[in-house]
């Protein structure tokens, strides 16, 4: 209650000093272009396979964890002001129960890092360099430029979030980047950084983030991303990489195809599942997958959207539940319809399949190699 207490009281305090700006006249230029936007999310997810005991979890999912239950996702907040004059920045704030997966304080993402239902999703400040088509200068965290899927799940082809987005690509990173457009077919943008969710830096090596943006045709654009970096804490040898390719083909008015390829190593990665728990040797650690997403408007309020992955993680390092792993080949079918109620309201079914060639799911207390979903979420966006 404190907490709370302490944020009712601040926005108060906020609200009492912009009236007295009001009060004394027009607000400055730059209070002007302000935007504020977001949207409220909730859920409601079941297990078939009724995992047990009865606060075990669905497997290897990030936002809709729970087996039986309803949820309060998000409260998505965000304040921007653009930098189309020099200078500007952008703040992300998400309240429920999805920062406690993002959240990247103090060290390290996931609900270990803290149950408050609160997190700084993004706060980057942004010069725009007087540069040819003009050369953004970025300082602060931001989100990952890996993969189709994002951390607002409502701008997501479909609810749940997929083996990439979990286990092979970050949320998040802190540091400064620098992206240009050359012309309107190709872009680009790198930047240096503490790491993988991680706000303060868990050693003393920066990472390296990249991107290559390619738009060869109006109805065809490709992008080529990737880092690079020590991510293990106290640790500054050992390296992880992961490159990764989106391929989004806007086939017709109404079709929309995402293809993604995705690839990882890690020097001495250690991996639970093995006998031992041993670590791995040198350069042996990796991991890759493919995927592919086929989006059709049926109609002006309904929306069809069917995926497929396929995971590889052949040493057991990036697919975890709790503290375990497991070599494996892990693949899902998800086929999620999204009915449009207003221009402001959403409501998305969703049906998941997964199946691994390692008994990884728990059904009913019993390893199994399959797990099957269902849910429902409702969005609203201002």
């Amino acid at each position: 209650m404190r907490y709370w207490g302490k944020v009712v009281g601040m926005g108060l305090v906020s609200v009492g000093l912009s009236g007295a700006v009001w009060a004394d006249g027009a607000p400055t230029e730059w209070f002007k272009n302000l935007s504020l936007s977001g949207y409220l999310q909730t859920s409601y997810t079941y297990n078939f396979n009724r995992p047990r005991p009865e606060y075990a979890g669905s497997a290897f999912r990030t936002f809709d964890n729970d087996r039986h239950s309803f949820n309060f996702n998000a409260l998505y907040l965000n304040l921007k002001k653009p930098w189309d004059d020099g200078f500007g920045w952008n703040v992300d704030l998400t309240f429920g129960q999805d920062a406690r997966v993002i959240k990247s304080l103090p060290a390290s993402a996931g609900p270990a890092a803290g149950a408050t239902d609160f997190d700084v999703q993004e706060a980057y400040a942004v010069y725009k360099a007087p540069l040819g088509s003009g050369l953004l200068l970025t300082a602060g965290k931001w989100v990952t430029k890996h993969g189709v899927e994002v951390i607002e799940t409502p701008q997501n082809p479909n609810f749940s979030t997929g083996y990439f987005f979990n286990f092979a690509e970050p949320f998040t990173h802190t540091g400064v980047s620098a992206q240009y457009t050359f012309n309107k077919y190709v872009n680009g943008l790198i930047g240096v950084t503490n790491g993988w969710d991680v706000v303060r830096d868990n050693n003393d090596a920066k990472g390296l983030v990249w991107q290559l943006g390619v738009n060869p045709a109006d109805k065809l654009a490709m992008t080529f991303q990737g880092t690079w970096g020590a991510e293990q804490p106290g640790n500054n040898r050992s390296k992880r990489v992961s490159v990764d390719n989106v391929t989004t083909l806007k086939a017709t008015d109404k079709l929309t195809l995402w293809a993604q390829a995705i690839f990882g190593q890690e020097q001495d990665a250690f991996a639970n599942g093995l006998t031992g728990g041993r670590a791995i040797d040198r350069n042996q650690a990796r991991w890759w997958g493919a995927g592919l997403w086929v989006q059709h408007q049926c109609t002006s309020w309904l929306t069809s959207v069917l995926r497929f992955e396929y995971f590889n993680d052949r040493e057991g390092v990036r697919v975890t539940s709790g503290s375990s792993s497991t070599p494996q080949a892990i693949k899902n079918v998800t086929a999620t319809s999204k009915f449009k109620l207003t221009d402001a309201q959403a409501l998305r079914a969703e049906y998941r399949y997964d199946w691994s060639n390692a008994v990884v799911f728990n059904s009913r207390g019993t390893p199994g190699r399959v797990q099957r979903t269902v849910s429902l979420d409702w969005v609203y966006t201002f």
